[in-house]
C-alpha cells in the first residue's frame, strides 16, 4: 500500500514538472512575433512581442495552480507602456511632440521595472554610480550639444536617469538565481537599444541601427522569462 502511494506521489511530481516544462515553451510566442516583426511582416507582430508577454504573465500561474502576485502587475503595466511608446515612435509622421510622448511612456515603463525590482530587492549602489556616471558623460558630450528643445532635453535626461536606476535595481535583486541574471540581461538589452537610438537620433554618429529592434524585443523576452521563473519559485 505504501509503495502504491509513493508511486502516485512520484507520478504527480513528474506530471507537474512536465506540465511546467512545456508551459515554459510559451516564451516562444513572443520570440516568434519578434522574428516575424524583424522580417517585416507588419506592426501587429511588433506590438505582439510585448502583448504576448503580457498574456503569458497573466495566464502563467494557471499552469501550476498558483496565483499571480500583485507586484507582477507593475511589469505588466510596464509592458503596456512600452507598446504605447513604441506606437508613438513608430507613428511620428514628422510630428516632434510624438517623440516626446514616446519617451514619456517608456519612462513609465522603466518606472514599472524599477518599482518591481525595488519590491524584490534594493538599489545596487556600485552599479548605479558606474552606469550613471557613464551616461551623464554620454549625455553631456554626445546628446546635449545636439538637442535645442528644452522640453525634449529634460525628457531625454530624465529617461537616462531612470534607465540607470532601473538597471541598478535589477542588479540588487534579493533572489540570487538564474531569474535575476535573465532580468538584468533584459534591462541591459533595453538600455543598449535606447543608447543606439540616442546615437542615431541626436548625434552625428549613425551606428548599429540594425540592432535597435532585436535588442528591444530581446529585452521583453528576457524580462518575461525571468518573471515566469520568479512566479513559479514563489508559488512552490
Amino acid at each position: 500500500m505504501v509503495c502504491e502511494k509513493e508511486k502516485d506521489i512520484i507520478f504527480e511530481i513528474y506530471r507537474d514538472s512536465r506540465t511546467v516544462f512545456y508551459s515554459y515553451l510559451l516564451i516562444l510566442i513572443p520570440v516568434a512575433c519578434a522574428v516575424f516583426a524583424l522580417f517585416g511582416w507588419g506592426r501587429g507582430f511588433q506590438y505582439g512581442v510585448a502583448g504576448s508577454c503580457v498574456v503569458i504573465l497573466i495566464v502563467w500561474p494557471l499552469f501550476f495552480k498558483g496565483r499571480m502576485k500583485k507586484d507582477v502587475w507593475l511589469v505588466i503595466a510596464a509592458l503596456l507602456f512600452s507598446i504605447g511608446g513604441d506606437w508613438f515612435l513608430g507613428h511620428r509622421h514628422n510630428i516632434p511632440v510624438r517623440f516626446i510622448y514616446g519617451i514619456v511612456l517608456f519612462f513609465f515603463a522603466h518606472a514599472g521595472f524599477l518599482l518591481y525590482s525595488l519590491l524584490n530587492g534594493s538599489l545596487s549602489r556600485n552599479v548605479l554610480w558606474c552606469v550613471l556616471c557613464a551616461y551623464v558623460v554620454f549625455f553631456v558630450l554626445m546628446l546635449y550639444p545636439h538637442i535645442d528643445d528644452l522640453l525634449l532635453l529634460c525628457c531625454v535626461f530624465g529617461y537616462l536617469v531612470i534607465s540607470c536606476l532601473s538597471l541598478a535595481a535589477a542588479a540588487g535583486w534579493r533572489v540570487v538565481a538564474w531569474e535575476k541574471y535573465v532580468f538584468v540581461a533584459g534591462i541591459v538589452s533595453l538600455l543598449f537599444s535606447d543608447t543606439v537610438i540616442a546615437f542615431n537620433e541626436f548625434s552625428v554618429y549613425k551606428i548599429l541601427s540594425s540592432t535597435i529592434m532585436p535588442t528591444y524585443y530581446a529585452a521583453h523576452v528576457f524580462i518575461t522569462l525571468a518573471l515566469m521563473g520568479i512566479m513559479k519559485r514563489k508559488n512552490v
